[in-house]
């Protein structure tokens, strides 16, 4: 896509072709969803999923969990 060598360092071929890292991308939906989330209305299902502290079934990190860590 840049024409760079194989070793160039990754981050700078992020930075020259405009395009962030996938840990970036998903930190910003993480944030999106929670904010979302947050203002809607009470008795809307991912509003429910915001306030609520229910164990998850499966064993990795929900969109609340990521967003909290970057407050």
């Amino acid at each position: 896509m840049t024409g760079q060598a194989k070793t160039t360092p990754v981050e700078a071929l992020r930075a020259e072709a405009g395009v962030c890292s996938y840990k970036t991308v998903s930190n910003r939906l993480c944030v999106k969803a929670y904010e979302k989330a947050a203002r809607l209305p009470a008795d809307h299902p991912k509003n429910l999923a915001f306030y609520s502290s229910n164990q998850h079934r499966l064993q990795r990190s929900s969109w609340r969990e990521q967003a909290t860590l970057k407050k």
